[in-house]
Parts: structure tokens; C-alpha cells; sequence
């Protein structure tokens, strides 16, 4: 009876092992559709994210790009009226010359 009774206990743990085991792969199946849902979403925000980081590297180098315009349109304007002034006073040379 001994024996029967290890022979029943051995069969029992074996199938709650099988069954045990069973759940737990479906455990991780299920775990890993959940891991791949969510690396799927992040992706898309990742891209996202990405994007508007480009986006925002683009408005600051056209800020950039602005401000060092600006910087050189008063360079080249005081530039302008120097040399306007300069032909002022050859003009004004040349008449009294004439004169």
C-alpha cells in the first residue's frame, strides 16, 4: 500500500509540475506581448520625440542664423553710410576744385 500510495503522490506532483509549467509559459507569452505592445508605443513616442528635437535644433540655428543676419545687416548699413559720406566729401572736393 506503501507503494501505491508514492506511485499516486508521484503521478500527482508530475501532473501539478506539467500543469505549473503550462501556466507559466502561458504566463510568458503573454508577458512578452505586453513587453512588445509597449517597445511598439514607445517607438512611435520615441519618433516623436526625436522629431521635435530635430524640429526645436532647427528653430535655434534659424534663430542663429537671424540674429547673425541682423549683426551684419548693421555692419554692412554703417558700412554703407560710411562710404556715402566718403563720396559726399569727394563730391564736395571735386565742386570746390572746379570752382
Amino acid at each position: 500500500m506503501d507503494n501505491k500510495l508514492s506511485d499516486v503522490l508521484r503521478r500527482q506532483e508530475y501532473e501539478y509540475l506539467q500543469a505549473y509549467n503550462i501556466y507559466v509559459k502561458k504566463k510568458e507569452k503573454e508577458l512578452r506581448m505586453l513587453i512588445t505592445t509597449l517597445q511598439d508605443k514607445n517607438e512611435d513616442k520615441n519618433f516623436k520625440e526625436k522629431r521635435i528635437n530635430d524640429l526645436e535644433l532647427t528653430i535655434d540655428k534659424l534663430r542663429q542664423d537671424s540674429i547673425d543676419n541682423e549683426k551684419r545687416l548693421l555692419f554692412l548699413n554703417k558700412d554703407v553710410k560710411l562710404w556715402k559720406e566718403k563720396h559726399k566729401n569727394e563730391v564736395e572736393e571735386k565742386e570746390y576744385f572746379h570752382k
